[in-house]
């Protein structure tokens, strides 16, 4: 690693070291890279996201000899396909068979996971928040609501079409959640600051009887490591629902 952009996002303890001893550069945020930062760091292939479109500068960096490769691995509908793309940075660094075992050991972990959950009895669970008036959750077919069923998760919205997200008025909110006892990624760390950001989820009883977890204490970690580490996902969200106050989660805390 030569360089990264968005660096105040970065969770990993050796790249954050690195930066701050200049031997990787930051190049400031992802749309708005600097150019010169970047030739200066020697870097020869450029990966990013194409999540906004194509990479800021991209045919000048082309000329300058540099590849641009996209990552599209947020487009993944199965989890341990988005895992699979481990393999580009195995290739570009000359370590394909290491991303190859650390694949077939996420693989292994994952099935091990979902051997658990057959004997379960699915609890009902609602996922995401209100944006004014209005709840988002991921539709039923999407990435997340295939973690969600592979955990033994009884998600009110796994029959929505689609593999983004579901809009779904608060009206129908407060009549779908009432029996509703696991309410899982709200987007904030405590029930105080949902309460703040909403006052009407107070009429919800996932809030007032049930149980809430997030990964919001520590979004870096979530976001950095989920992508690629799926089982690890599976695993916590398995736990909180088949364990009593669960402990050593490795990305979820339950909401006070």
């Amino acid at each position: 690693i030569c360089a990264v952009s968005d660096s105040k996002l970065v969770y990993n303890p050796a790249v954050k070291k690195a930066l701050q001893s200049g031997s990787i550069l930051s190049l400031g945020d992802s749309q708005e890279i600097s150019i010169e930062a970047l030739i200066s760091s020697g870097a020869k292939i450029i990966v990013h996201s194409a999540f906004s479109g194509d990479f800021p500068h991209m045919e000048q960096l082309k000329k300058m000899g540099l590849t641009c490769i996209p990552n599209f691995d947020w487009r993944e509908e199965d989890p341990l396909g988005k895992a699979e793309w481990l393999l580009l940075f195995g290739y570009l660094t000359g370590k394909e068979e290491q991303a190859k075992t650390i694949i077939s050991e996420i693989t292994q972990s994952y099935n091990q996971t979902l051997k658990k959950v057959k004997n379960q009895s699915k609890e009902k669970v609602i996922f995401g928040n209100f944006i004014r008036d209005y709840w988002y959750a991921p539709a039923g077919e999407s990435y997340n609501a295939q973690l969600i069923q592979d955990a033994g998760m009884n998600y009110i919205y796994r029959k929505t079409k689609g593999t983004g997200s579901v809009t779904i008025p608060m009206e129908n909110i407060l009549m779908d959640t009432k029996d509703v006892k696991y309410w899982i990624n709200p987007g904030f760390s405590t029930k105080a600051e949902i309460v703040k950001s909403n006052p009407k989820v107070k009429n919800l009883n996932c809030y007032n009887n049930g149980k809430i977890y997030c990964y919001s204490h520590d979004v870096n970690k979530f976001w950095e490591l989920s992508a690629v580490q799926p089982h690890l996902v599976l695993a916590d969200l398995y736990s909180i629902i088949s364990v009593n106050s669960p402990k050593n989660l490795q990305f979820y805390k339950q909401l006070r």
